[in-house]
This record gives structure tokens, C-alpha cells and sequence, in this order.
């Protein structure tokens, strides 16, 4: 059950992360006044953060085609796995949608992540790569996911992949909104094999149009968050009119299927306090507990959107981090030694 003023104090201040802020000589990110500065800082800043590469895991180019896209059209993706597939007969199957806001990002920002799932679940996982806007507006997103996910499903056993160890799907930000929409759809379509978890991390799942009645009152961190840290309402703003979704559409939000919530698998988020997409994850959270759905969520008061990207040197940013991997330990019903994960889990390069 959501309680208001709960809410509303999740925005409060952070202790760590105002002393960083008043630190005259703390790193600043460079003003990039366009889309395609910011999409080469991004790819940049994701290919660094992987060039070391990570013992007993490898990355291989997948491409995957599209088809909502049109004949020809595919997606440069990127394979994740352990090195030695013979070491264990469990590789779960996971696929992962990067951040970005639908105008930026690329499949290299979550490879961190996948490297740890590797290493810690011999997971194999697709760092999936989707069409942006606004050269590529709402709904190819979604569309984009919901194919990869069906090549996935097709072509399990060809990559070396266990589904039926675990099968998940998930992302942050706005991977996270690519993720929940797919989910649904698979839910609905009957995909075999069928999934077994979602990862929701900082999730944009509504608009004003698709925000439930009864959950108006609790919607309240566009507003109590707007001009925070990272990303702020103008921000937001900028990006939905480069991306132009119909919030009243099953592909922006999961809450428009007539089908309901009812026998989605079960789901860990992360939501950060101090978000404007706050309440996003939070509600949706809610309305999956009501609907029967098992969940797990980390909550992380007064952060701001994706601090682990955004503010790595911060503790509570490493330690988000490590609940990633715990979290995934949690989707996948396999037990976690906290020392392993802190050892295996890198920070994704972006949110």
C-alpha cells in the first residue's frame, strides 16, 4: 500500500551526495548543447568503460534483423557470455535495454552489467541495441525490443542458452519502459519459452494518459523532483518531443493492455528518491503486487536519476551496483555470496 507522505519523503536530501555536490572541485560533465554530442560523448564514455576485458567472459558482435523496421534493417547487438560454456550446463538467457531517454545510448552501457551476470550465473546475455528518435520516433522502440526478444526466444539453443534456467528481460530508464512493454507483450502473445523475470531500473512507465485513477494522488515526483540533479523535467521534456509516444498506447505503457498485470513473471526494481520518474517505478511495483506478481525493489532516498552512472564515486552508488547482481540473484532463484558480487559487479556506463 503507497503512503503519500512516505513518498514524499524519499526526496530528502542525501547526506553523501550534497557533501559531493558542494565540492568546488568535483568532475563536471561537459555542456553538450545537441543530440549528436551528446550521442558521441555517450559512446565514447560506453567504450572506455569496457576496454579492459573481464576474465572468463566474452563479448562477440549478434546481429539480430528487425522486422517491424522493414526488410534489411537489423540491430548491432552484443553478445555477452562466459568464456567456457562447458563449465556449467546453466545459462540462463537475459536481454538488456540501455538508457538514454529514446534519443541516445547504445548496447555497450550495459555490457558491465552482463559481465557480472556472467561471471556470477553464466548468464548469456543480449546487450540489445534499438532504434533512436527522433530519426526514428515512438513506437519503434518497443517495436524494436519485441523483436529482439522473439529472436532470442527462436534462436535460445543456438547461442548456448538455458531459458528454461531463467529467462529475463529488463533495462534502465528507458530500457526498463522498453522492457515492461515487452514483457506484457510476451505475456499476452503466448512467447515460448516463456519468461521468468524482469528487471525494471528507474522505469518511465507513464504519461498522463495512461497514469491509473486511482494512483493520481501518489504521481507527484515530475513535479517534487523536476529541477534535480541529472535529469531534470526539462530534460524530460526534450526528449519526449524527439520521441512523441501515445501514452494511451499498450507500446508505451504495460498498464493499456486489456489483459492486465494478472501472470507477468516476477520483477525486481530499482528506484531512486529523488527521480522525476520516482513514482513511476513505485506504482507500477504496486499495481503488479496487486495483480499477484512477486517483486523485489531497492529504494535509494534522495538520489537522483541513475547516481551509479551518474556519481560512481559515492558509496551508496557501489552499492546500488552490487544489488544489481543480488537482484538478478533474486530473479534467477540462485543463492549469492555478497563477496562475489562485489568482485564481479562493474558500474554500467550510463542511465
Amino acid at each position: 500500500m503507497l503512503d503519500l507522505e512516505v513518498i514524499r519523503a524519499l526526496s530528502e536530501p542525501n547526506a553523501e551526495l550534497t557533501a559531493f555536490l558542494a565540492n568546488p572541485d568535483r568532475p563536471t560533465p561537459p555542456n553538450l548543447p545537441d543530440i549528436a554530442s551528446r550521442r558521441a560523448f555517450t559512446k565514447q564514455r560506453s567504450r572506455n568503460s569496457i576496454a579492459s576485458p573481464h576474465a572468463g567472459v566474452k563479448e562477440t558482435p549478434l546481429t539480430i534483423p528487425l522486422t517491424y523496421a522493414g526488410s534489411g534493417v537489423n540491430s548491432s547487438s552484443i553478445l555477452v557470455a562466459p568464456t567456457d560454456l562447458s563449465t556449467t550446463k546453466v545459462h540462463p538467457l537475459v536481454i538488456l535495454f540501455y538508457g538514454g531517454g529514446f534519443v541516445q545510448g547504445e548496447p555497450e552501457q550495459l555490457v558491465p552489467l552482463a559481465r557480472g551476470l556472467a561471471t556470477l550465473f553464466g548468464c548469456i546475455s543480449i546487450c540489445a541495441e534499438y532504434r533512436l528518435a527522433p530519426e526514428h520516433p515512438f513506437p519503434a522502440q518497443s517495436q524494436d525490443g519485441w523483436d529482439i526478444l522473439q529472436w532470442a526466444a527462436k534462436n535460445a539453443e543456438t547461442l548456448g542458452a538455458t531459458p528454461e534456467h531463467g529467462f529475463i528481460v529488463g533495462g534502465v530508464s528507458a530500457g526498463a519502459n522498453i522492457s515492461a512493454v515487452i514483457a506484457q507483450k510476451a505475456k499476452d502473445e503466448g512467447l515460448t519459452p516463456k519468461l521468468t523475470g524482469q528487471y525494471l531500473s528507474i522505469p518511465t512507465i507513464f504519461g498522463q494518459e495512461s497514469i491509473p485513477k486511482e494512483y493520481e494522488e501518489y504521481w507527484i515526483s515530475h513535479v517534487q523532483n523536476a529541477e534535480g540533479p541529472g535529469l531534470n523535467k526539462a530534460a524530460i521534456d526534450g526528449m519526449t518531443g524527439m520521441w512523441k509516444p501515445d501514452f494511451s498506447s499498450q507500446w508505451a505503457s504495460p498498464v493499456n493492455a486489456p489483459s492486465g498485470q494478472k501472470g507477468l513473471p516476477k520483477a525486481y526494481f530499482q528506484v531512486d528518491g529523488a527521480d522525476p520518474l520516482r513514482d513511476d517505478g513505485l506504482i507500477y511495483e504496486d499495481i503488479l503486487k496487486k495483480a499477484g506478481v512477486e517483486t523485489k525493489m531497492d529504494i535509494y532516498p534522495g538520489l537522483p536519476h541513475g547516481h551509479w552512472a551518474f556519481f560512481p564515486s559515492l558509496k551508496v552508488s557501489q552499492e546500488a551496483v552490487v544489488d544489481m547482481g543480488k537482484g538478478f540473484g533474486w530473479l534467477l532463484g540462485m543463492r549469492l555470496d555478497e563477496n562475489e558480487a562485489r568482485k564481479a559487479m562493474e558500474r554500467p556506463a550510463g542511465a
